[in-house]
This record gives C-alpha cells, sequence and structure tokens, in this order.
C-alpha cells in the first residue's frame, strides 16, 4: 500500500505541476519539441472547443516511460458517456472536426479495447460527463509517445476528439461513438 501511495502522489505531483505549467494556445506548432515537466517528464497540453468554436475544456498529456497519461477536464459536455479518441492530425479546423483526420494508427490495429485484432493507440476509455457537464477523468494510452518515430508530435501534429456517444469498443471504425463534440489540437506546453 505504501508503494503505491507514493507512486500516486509522484504522479499527482508531476500533473500538479504540469497542468499549471501549461498554456498552450490553439495554434501552437505541434512539431516543436515537447516541455520537460516536473520529474523531467515530457508533456503537452490540447485546449479543447466545441462545434460552436467555445473553450469546451483541456486535456493534459504526460509522456512517461510506458505511455501517456492523459488528463481531461470539460465543461458544458452532454451528460452521459463518452467515446474519446487520439487523432492523426493537429487540426480542429472544420466545422465537424474532420480535418483531425482519421485515429492515430500507426500499426494499422483494428478498433476497439475489446476486439481481439485491437486495440487501436488512438483507444481510450470512455469518459463521463455529470448533469452539470463536468469531466475530470484520467486515461492510460500504453505505448503512445510525444516524441520520436511514431510519436504524436511530428509534422503534422495530432488530435484529440471527444464523441457524442460512448465507445463500445468493438464496433469498427469508431465504436459507434458518433459525432466529434470537442477537438483539441496536442501542442507541446510552455
Amino acid at each position: 500500500m505504501a508503494v503505491w501511495k507514493r507512486v500516486s502522489l509522484t504522479i499527482a505531483a508531476a500533473l500538479s505541476g504540469a497542468l499549471v505549467a501549461c498554456g498552450a494556445d490553439q495554434g501552437a506548432d505541434a512539431s516543436a519539441e515537447a516541455a520537460d515537466g516536473p520529474g523531467g517528464l515530457l508533456y503537452a497540453e490540447a485546449r479543447l472547443i466545441n462545434r460552436a468554436r467555445e473553450a469546451f475544456g483541456r486535456a493534459i498529456l504526460v509522456d512517461g516511460p510506458n505511455g501517456l497519461v492523459i488528463t481531461i477536464e470539460l465543461e458544458g459536455a452532454p451528460a452521459g458517456w463518452h467515446g474519446v479518441h487520439l487523432h492523426d492530425v493537429g487540426s480542429c479546423e472544420s466545422a465537424d472536426f474532420s480535418s483531425a483526420g482519421g485515429h492515430f494508427n500507426p500499426e494499422a490495429k483494428a478498433h476497439g479495447l475489446l476486439n481481439v485484432d485491437g486495440p487501436k493507440p488512438a483507444n481510450l476509455a470512455n469518459i463521463y460527463a455529470h448533469a452539470d457537464g463536468a469531466v475530470r477523468a484520467q486515461l492510460f494510452a500504453p505505448g503512445v509517445r510525444l516524441l520520436g518515430a511514431g510519436g504524436l508530435l511530428d509534422g503534422d501534429g495530432a488530435s484529440i476528439i471527444v464523441h457524442e456517444n460512448q465507445d463500445d469498443h468493438i464496433t469498427q471504425p469508431i465504436g459507434g461513438s458518433g459525432a466529434r463534440i470537442g477537438c483539441g489540437v496536442i501542442a507541446a506546453a510552455p
């Protein structure tokens, strides 16, 4: 129990420092180097917008030795479960967020955490919005990195997308998660 508490406190301290230090704007160059965070961890941020182009929340991505820890905070989300995916292109320009491209999937795997031929690196657990529209979630993307070969912060960047429905983690190509209701360009934190 004591080891888990130390690990939890270390992660919490790193994320707290990252949340305080982050301030990247939507137009930041995604190919820039990720910032060194507390404890030498690399981190990036995505400022999410909704389809009305209003601030929707943010995601903090901390690059650890085995993948990314992603903290998501949203306000004004429709109540209920929502699928969340990492997307290939760092763009939220189009009205329906299709400019973010398809799922981040360098290994060409099938969609779904429950799929025997998956999951794609883009596949994340669902998040839940309470009746007041608030979301506070922490997800893990194993094997995904910010920098280097196959990293999210490549030449055209990457985005994080929130969908209108929950992901069933099996159905192709997006788990039946429906329209894209939120988008954030993943950018190096300052």
